[in-house]
This record gives structure tokens, sequence and C-alpha cells, in this order.
């Protein structure tokens, strides 16, 4: 997605954090992603400091202000294994980017 978003002539770029529960799914992850794929800790606790949850989706801004917050499982599809999520999200990032 993140390439034919570019190839649209958008910029865009995607991060991932890997929830303090997957640990042991981190090198996986890590070696499929195209895009930074950051590990989340007790510590840091980045779900908890967002106020989100695995597979929700954060949409910023190019000046760092949050755009639209997608939670996993609500009201819009955001399951990119289908066509409708894939949609949804691509078309959702395409928006934000066009507001900029």
């Amino acid at each position: 997605m993140q390439q034919e978003i570019i190839a649209l002539g958008h910029d865009v770029h995607f991060v991932g954090i890997n929830a303090t529960t997957a640990l042991e799914y981190q090198g996986t992850l890590s070696n499929v992603c195209s895009f930074p794929f950051l590990q989340d800790t007790a510590a840091t606790d980045a779900f908890a400091a967002m106020g989100g949850a695995k597979d929700d989706i954060y949409v910023y801004r190019s000046n760092g202000t949050l755009a639209v917050y997608l939670k996993n499982g609500e009201a819009i599809n955001t399951n990119l294994s289908t066509g409708e999520g894939y949609s949804n999200v691509r078309d959702m990032l395409l928006a934000v980017e066009e507001e900029n």
C-alpha cells in the first residue's frame, strides 16, 4: 500500500508497533515488513500511552497532529486482508494526504 500511494505522488510513511505480549513474533514481523517495526516494552507501554490497542491505526498529518484514529473492529473495516479493509485504509490515507 505504501508503494501504491507513493506511486500516486503522495508522501506517506508507515511504522508498526509490536505488542509487549507478542515479543516472540518480533523477528518474523521485522523480516516481512518493508517499513520500521518497533517493539513495545512494559516500560514504554506505547499502546496505553496512545490510548489504543493491537491493530489500531493512527494517521498523522505531516505537521505531526493526529488526523484519524481507527480502532480495530469498530465501524470502519480496517482488515487489510480484505478488499474492503484495504480500500478503506488506502482511501483514508489519501484523503489525509490531500488535506496537507
